[in-house]
């Protein structure tokens, strides 16, 4: 009787025993099971975080594995260095600035004056001596000399214009920047009137009041930052 009483406690015990092992085996494969739908949801929340701050940041770009990385400078045809204003003016060859007819600029290109920079620069009496031309000559080089020099110093002018302003007494940027619009187009339009103000337009309209404006405000803001 004990024995057979003793046969059932141990079969008992075994079968007590495995099914131990097998509730443990399950609970470590839910705890697995449970361990790996964690680190997918981050994986997955990481993935719409770096989407999300590509979005709204386009300097940081999103990897394939989820991960933000800066992206590469953004470059752009607008971003490239262009010239400057004072070396585009300065580079212009003399028939394009329009200050004197294409006869002169001959005369003076056979004498190396060729473009605007060479003529800002020469001397005046030098070149006409070397032209050949009377003594007046060197007034009229002075005349675009200063045209040249302000259409350098002020944005969007260019010296065809800049010599319509020093006809009428507007030969620095300070003369400008204390201009007002209005009278500055007024004065231009009575210059345009005038004998020297025909021969000089050559039947060209003159320069509206917006551009004046622009002229002015360009001015000013040099003056500001001087």
């Amino acid at each position: 009787m004990l024995r057979t009483f003793l046969k059932f406690w141990g079969q008992w015990n075994s079968a007590s025993d495995h099914c131990g092992d097998e509730s443990a085996m399950k609970r470590d494969a839910e705890v697995v099971l449970f361990a790996d739908l964690r680190q997918s949801g981050r994986r997955r929340s990481s993935k719409k975080l770096a989407k999300v701050a590509a979005d709204t940041n386009p300097m940081v770009a999103a990897d394939p594995m989820g991960q933000s990385v800066p992206a590469g400078p953004l470059t752009s045809d607008a971003s490239r260095p262009t010239p400057s204003h004072r070396a585009r003016v300065l580079g212009m060859n003399l028939k394009h600035t329009k200050l004197c007819t294409d006869r002169r600029c001959d005369r003076l290109a056979s004498v190396g004056v060729i473009t605007a920079g060479d003529l800002m620069t020469a001397e005046p009496l030098a070149i006409a001596k070397k032209m050949g031309a009377p003594a007046k000559a060197e007034a009229t080089l002075r005349r675009y000399q200063q045209a040249i020099r302000l259409s350098a110093a002020v944005p969007g002018l260019m010296p065809r214009d800049a010599s319509l302003l020093v006809s009428i007494h507007r030969k620095s940027i300070r003369a400008l920047a204390i201009d007002s619009p209005a009278m500055l187009h007024r004065d231009l339009e009575r210059f345009a009137l005038s004998s020297r103000g025909q021969r000089e337009m050559k039947g060209r309209r003159l320069p509206s009041l917006r551009r004046v404006r622009r002229w002015i405000e360009a001015s000013s803001s040099l003056q500001v930052a001087v």
